[in-house]
């Protein structure tokens, strides 16, 4: 019995294309992002199996799946796929902790290029599948949910070939699979999610328009994407020109501006995090989010949006210890910066009771978190 196996029989491309019709993304990009959030999963859990109680824990999440397979998660993805996504997200933050799904979150946005607060769902979906897989191995081998961890643990050095190597060293950064990356082998290619590719015609009209975007994104001044940089850069260039008028040459001005940008921008990243663009991406995701609610319905729409954003916010937190203190600074300056506006909507929002009793467990803990980024 292969857990990839069933998995991978599961996730065809008929649901793959579901997928990202939820998410509003290119099947090709469901698929990228679904054969690193499979294989990056199961290695956690492989990692937290290694413990007494991270078995136990494990073997009791399991046992909750029942005997239904993937028949039951086949009719909830057709009748609503956002819920398998939330049930599938509620597993993960379990068994690992919102802060750590949220880091995992951000990380696979950035491997598969994901639209924005689409990475929660992609995550909750491939943990949906995964517990209904292990709740399928569990039966096939007669030994219930420990028989299911038993099986995992014996397919580690399968699971761990096909995690994308780039998302793998990512996702060690981050403290989410620990040393497990260290014990596998070079594998040239990742999991294959999809039994269909897109026709070739079909990829290689799109692959002007990648490389076009990828070319703009890289060429694209760090300041841009994150505009709390803006006023900085300007004090440096108004400096810089007083430095010229006094016989600095240009070039040396230049250098020595795209030095302090530079400067500013490690000042907030630790072990490979740029924490910076993450909390201003989750401000506007969170400020989007709410922005979309006119009622209970519309709020319960949101709200896995802004799960995802509470989870990555939280999960900052760890690092955010490590920054240096001209880090800190620059932190709670676009923080601080932020929250005057926030906290004005969320008022607003409170004061509707049905909308409220939809959103309140989940913005109060963003607030929480961003008021302890602040310092």
């Amino acid at each position: 019995m292969n857990i990839l196996g069933l998995i991978t029989h599961f996730l065809t491309p008929s649901v793959v294309g579901q997928i990202a019709t939820m998410i509003g993304a290119r099947p090709d990009i469901a698929e990228k992002a679904l054969s690193a959030a499979v294989p990056g999963i199961l290695s956690g859990m492989i990692g937290l199996a290694g413990t007494n109680q991270g078995a136990d824990a494990l073997t009791a999440l399991i046992s909750k799946q029942g005997t239904g397979g993937f028949e039951g998660l086949s009719k909830l993805m057709s009748s609503d796929p956002k819920g398998a996504a939330t049930a599938g997200a509620d597993v993960l933050s379990s068994m690992f902790g919102g802060g750590r799904v949220g880091v995992m979150g951000s990380k696979l946005k950035e491997y598969a290029d994901l639209p924005e607060a689409t990475s929660g769902s992609i995550l909750g979906i491939a943990g949906s599948v995964i517990m209904s897989a292990l709740g399928v191995a569990g039966t096939a081998q007669n030994g219930g949910p420990s028989g299911a961890l038993t099986l995992l643990r014996a397919q580690k050095d399968e699971i761990l070939g096909v995690l994308p190597r780039d998302f793998s060293k990512s996702l060690q950064s981050a403290g989410f699979i620990d040393d497990l990356v260290t014990q596998t082998k070079p594998v040239a290619e990742s999991i294959r999610i999809a039994t269909t590719p897109l026709a070739e015609p079909v990829r290689q009209a799109a692959e002007p328009v990648r490389q076009a975007a990828k070319a703009v994104d890289a060429g694209t001044p760090s300041a841009m994407k994150n505009p709390w940089l803006w006023p900085i850069i300007g004090g440096l260039v108004a400096l810089g020109i007083l430095w010229a008028i006094f016989g600095r040459g240009a070039g040396e001005v230049a250098k020595n501006t795209a030095d302090a940008t530079a400067d500013t921008e490690q000042a907030l990243t630790v072990e490979g995090v740029d924490i910076g663009s993450g909390v201003t991406s989750a401000l506007e995701g969170i400020t989007t989010a709410l922005g979309s609610v006119k009622d209970a319905a519309t709020a319960q729409a949101a709200l896995p949006q802004l799960q995802d954003f509470a989870g990555r916010l939280s999960g900052f937190g760890p690092l955010v210890t490590k920054l240096p203190e001209a880090g800190r600074g620059q932190l709670k300056t676009l923080v601080d910066g932020a929250l005057p506006t926030l906290r004005s909507t969320v008022d607003t929002l409170m004061g509707d009771s049905a909308i409220a009793a939809v959103l309140k467990p989940v913005v109060d803990p963003i607030l929480t978190s961003l008021a302890s980024l602040a310092g």
